[in-house]
């Protein structure tokens, strides 16, 4: 299976429209991201079942909560993070964590649905 470079460009153009993004070149960022993922791991996604690039979706969702309180922690003991800066350094990483939460309520959805739909296929 070869990867629909159109397709991957169109979804992340219109997210970088739906979501303020850190400029022009994130869906470079994210296409580049997923090529490296690709020359250290092949086309295993390819040959993956849906479901599981859904539960590894969100997995990461997950993980921007947990890095986000652990980079907090790490940041209210850091002698060179001052008091003003750790407050507004605590608001984008509860942001984060907001983000995170959203993406694994999608995902939550996304296999819902995933599910319903092949179950409904096989057994019609």
């Amino acid at each position: 299976m070869t990867r629909d470079r159109a397709l991957e460009r169109s979804l992340l153009d219109t997210a970088a429209t739906i979501a303020p993004v850190s400029g022009p070149a994130w869906p470079i960022r994210v296409i580049d991201r997923v090529d490296r993922f690709g020359h250290e791991h092949g086309d295993r996604w390819a040959t993956t079942p849906t479901r599981q690039l859904l539960h590894e979706l969100g997995e990461e969702a997950l993980d921007l909560g947990g890095w986000s309180v652990l980079a907090l922690q790490r940041a209210s003991t850091d002698p060179d993070v001052p008091a003003d800066v750790l407050v507004e350094l605590g608001d984008l990483l509860q942001q984060i964590a907001a983000l995170g939460a959203h993406a694994d309520h999608l995902v939550h959805r996304a296999t819902a649905i995933a599910r319903h739909r092949t179950a409904a296929t096989i057994n019609p």
